[in-house]
């Protein structure tokens, strides 16, 4: 059964957002590896997601499916 989830704001690679939110990781590289963990335990391949906006701080999209969008389960819907 496909699920449906909501879901924004993970920046991705954004340094400084451990600071501004106190996201309990030593450095970016673990956040970031912490994130794709948890999104791909939660949702599966044929799940969808209605993501609403700041994936990463990156505004290159080639560069955002390379670092990120290949690790994650679902189908993406950008809002």
């Amino acid at each position: 059964m496909t699920q449906w989830f909501w879901s924004g704001d993970h920046h991705f690679d954004h340094a400084n957002i451990t600071k501004h939110t106190h996201r309990p990781f030593a450095d970016v590289q673990q956040m970031n590896d912490a994130l794709i963990s948890n999104w791909n335990n939660t949702v599966r391949g044929r799940d969808v997601v209605v993501y609403v906006g700041d994936l990463t701080m990156h505004h290159d999209l080639e560069l955002v499916r390379y670092l990120f969008m290949r690790f994650l389960n679902g189908n993406i819907i950008w809002i």
